[in-house]
This record gives structure tokens, sequence and C-alpha cells, in this order.
């Protein structure tokens, strides 16, 4: 039986194809600082997109998209701000949050792409 981690990162991976497929660049995995982790850190048309990806199997209740928290949020932010500070290069890039759920049952996998998921008003 497979770790929750091992799960995580066979879904990162899947994302990782999802978004290639769909023109995305992967610039980094699973970036980890002081303020927390992201998952994948992409770029298309000079957007510069943080994503969180969350997987679910068959039998678990829910939508992977209510697991994030305005805490979890607000790590995702921090964290994009110090990658940021230490990739100067990309601070000219266009910047959003995004979420990837993936949904696992009877051999059928489903992506669940929502853009935008940190609004200012939840971080303050």
């Amino acid at each position: 039986m497979k770790s929750r981690k091992e799960k995580g990162n066979i879904g990162e991976d899947q994302a990782s194809l999802y978004l290639k497929k769909r023109g995305f660049s992967i610039i980094d995995k699973n970036f980890t600082s002081y303020f927390g982790e992201i998952d994948i850190i992409a770029l298309k048309n000079n957007m510069l997109v943080f994503f969180e990806v969350r997987t679910k199997h068959s039998g678990k209740k829910g939508n992977p998209a209510e697991s994030i928290t305005i805490y979890k949020k607000r790590k995702i932010f921090k964290t994009a701000q110090f990658y940021i500070k230490i990739h100067p290069e990309l601070s000219m890039n266009k910047i959003r949050f995004d979420f990837i759920g993936i949904k696992y049952s009877d051999n059928n996998t489903q992506f669940n792409h929502i853009e935008n998921i940190i609004s200012e008003d939840e971080l303050y």
C-alpha cells in the first residue's frame, strides 16, 4: 500500500503532465521554505502560476478543493512571495494561484483546475 506522500507525488506528476498538455512550462515542483510548500510552479503567457494539488480516491467524500483552508492559502501566498524574492527574474510576470484537484474512481481520473483560488480579501 502506498503512503500518503507517495500518492501525493503521483498526483503531482499527473498534474504536471496535465498542465504541460495545456501549454504550461513547469519551472519548479515541491518548493519548500520556512513558510510552507508549493506543489507546482509554472509559467504560461507571462503568468507565473503557483499550484496546490490535492488528490482524492473513490470512497472518500467531498471535493478536493474543499480541503484548502484559509490557513493553507496564507501559507501558499507567503511561500510564493519568498519564491519570487529568491527568483527576481520572475518578478515581472503576472501572478496567479490555482488549484488542481484529482479524483480517482473506477479506472477514471478527473482533473478539476480552478483558477485564482486565493483572493486578496482572504489574506488580510
